[in-house]
């Protein structure tokens, strides 16, 4: 695993192998995804105010279209919103909403909530070892150290391609947003960012992705192949067919009249081109094609 460079953002794969990694059967797990979903999709910073958030922070609610989201009730005094600043100024315009399946943050959040304890107020809570009381959660909050450190830890433990900082989560998000073309104005509503010259920093970073597609690029000039074209040349097994219409109509019918794979058809034609494109007639053991690719080219004669 490389070693943490500033606050690199995360990549797409790394990021759905995380997801894939919380469990949500464990104390541990299931407070390191809604951690994680609030830190993204709510675009909160990775240490500051970890600490003081409770569990009236954030809460759900249900918009005109009947659909549940968890939104930051409780605006935070960061190092871009202070005492002093305009009211407006609002933090909270980023809501994370339901997702279908078993990892929907919003269902993840609600499930935190009720099993963190009763006699103490702060949201991030030491978990326990077991999960066989109903509070799964001590009576004491988690570290600064443990907060701030989250995300490196995560990455190790799902073994991702480099350890990220907590500022990843937000940086990727950012990213997320301005590469699929939401205006800054907008993201800033979510993020808190006082500037939109703070947005374009992290656009100006290049993706692992793009980075692939210009060495590629740049390869393909000197005359490799594409990783596209690589992974769709044919294997020496494969066989290309240049069919006339009649021969074309011959193929389909063997095709729509086989008999499931598995059931054997002795005598069944399967055809193979040599470099003049003639045909000849071999015998296979099943009446279908398995794993293999058919071109049909037919001039219509």
């Amino acid at each position: 695993m490389a070693k943490v460079n500033h606050h690199p953002e995360i990549t797409k794969d790394d990021l759905q192998k995380l997801y894939l990694s919380f469990d949500l059967n464990t104390p541990k797990g299931l407070q390191q995804k809604c951690m994680f979903d609030i830190m993204f999709h709510l675009i909160r910073r990775g240490r500051e105010n970890l600490g003081e958030q409770t569990k009236d922070t954030f809460a759900v609610a249900v918009d005109a279209q009947n659909r549940r989201y968890v939104y930051q009730a409780v605006d935070e005094l960061d190092k871009n919103h202070r005492e002093n600043d305009d009211p407006q100024d609002s933090t909270t315009d980023g809501r994370m909403y339901e997702q279908p399946g078993a990892l929907c943050p919003v269902n993840s959040f609600e499930l935190y909530l009720s099993k963190l304890h009763p006699e103490l107020k702060c949201l991030w809570q030491r978990p326990k070892e077991a999960t066989a009381d109903i509070c799964w959660y001590c009576n004491v909050p988690v570290g600064k150290n443990t907060l701030g450190n989250f995300m490196k830890d995560i990455s190790r433990a799902a073994d991702l391609s480099k350890e990220y900082t907590n500022h990843s989560i937000r940086a990727t998000a950012v990213t997320v947003l301005d590469h699929s073309n939401f205006e800054a104005r907008h993201i800033m509503r979510v993020s808190g960012h006082k500037s939109e010259a703070s947005i374009r920093s992290y656009s100006r970073r290049l993706s692992e992705n793009k980075q692939r597609e210009i060495s590629e690029t740049l390869g393909q000039a000197c005359g490799f192949p594409s990783e596209i074209e690589e992974t769709t040349l044919s294997s020496p097994s494969e066989t290309q067919l240049e069919l006339t219409s009649s021969q074309y109509e011959n193929v389909l019918d063997t095709i729509c009249f086989s008999p499931l794979p598995g059931h054997s058809l002795p005598g069944s034609p399967v055809l193979h081109a040599t470099q003049t494109n003639t045909l000849k007639n071999v015998t296979f053991a099943s009446g279908a094609f398995n794993n293999c690719n058919v071109t049909f080219n037919f001039n219509g004669k």
